[in-house]
């Protein structure tokens, strides 16, 4: 079962767009069709995030002195 949750499960999340954070939870499903395997995966994904336009953004920079 692990041979095959890991060939397919990349596939499904890259598929969906997702960016799996850490190990997902993998379950078999009790009935599923003859043959076949089932499964439920439960993982955590990074959140999507974009930057906007940063060109009239203006910057401090600070810098500190020892003595």
């Amino acid at each position: 079962m692990n041979d095959k949750v890991g060939e397919v499960l990349p596939d499904a999340a890259n598929e969906a767009k997702l960016r799996v954070a850490g190990q997902p939870r993998i379950t078999e499903k009790e009935v599923s069709p003859e043959g076949e395997l089932a499964f439920d995966a439960v993982f955590e994904v990074f959140p999507g995030s974009k930057i906007g336009d940063l060109s009239s953004v203006e910057v401090e920079k600070v810098t500190c002195r020892s003595q």
